[in-house]
């Protein structure tokens, strides 16, 4: 199983060409990818944060 950290994820939506996440989705199987608890509450902290600025 791989969990995905915060970091991923956010490359991952920034990014315009193939990402480590994109790399890890076409070489592993979809159901050994995971996000812990921690990193989706890091996600939504960040986006609210974000609206804060903009």
């Amino acid at each position: 199983m791989v969990i995905l950290d915060t970091n991923i994820i956010i490359d991952h939506l920034r990014q315009k060409q193939e990402s480590l996440f994109e790399n890890l989705v076409n070489k592993i199987n979809k159901n050994e990818l995971a996000i812990s608890v921690i990193t989706i509450q890091e996600l939504f902290t960040g986006k609210s944060t974000r609206n804060l600025i903009e």
